[in-house]
């Protein structure tokens, strides 16, 4: 409950961009199939961190946040 109740915060949503991006750009200095997937894993937290999203379910509270839940 705790941890969904940062990640919904303002530099919660800041942690998930800064994550998101530095797993893009990290994969994106191994050319092979690890830094693709890197790139896609790092997408997740970027537009999730940028659109306010939250991924986890009615028990962490996100729903009464008053942000979309997914």
């Amino acid at each position: 409950m705790r941890a969904a109740r940062f990640l919904r915060s303002t530099p919660g949503r800041l942690l998930g961009l800064g994550v998101g991006l530095s797993l893009i750009v990290y994969g994106g200095t191994h050319p092979s199939l690890a830094g693709l997937v890197l790139m896609m894993v790092g997408m997740v937290p970027l537009v999730t961190g940028f659109a306010g999203i939250c991924l986890h379910d009615g028990r962490g509270g996100c729903a009464s946040s008053g942000g979309r839940h997914v």
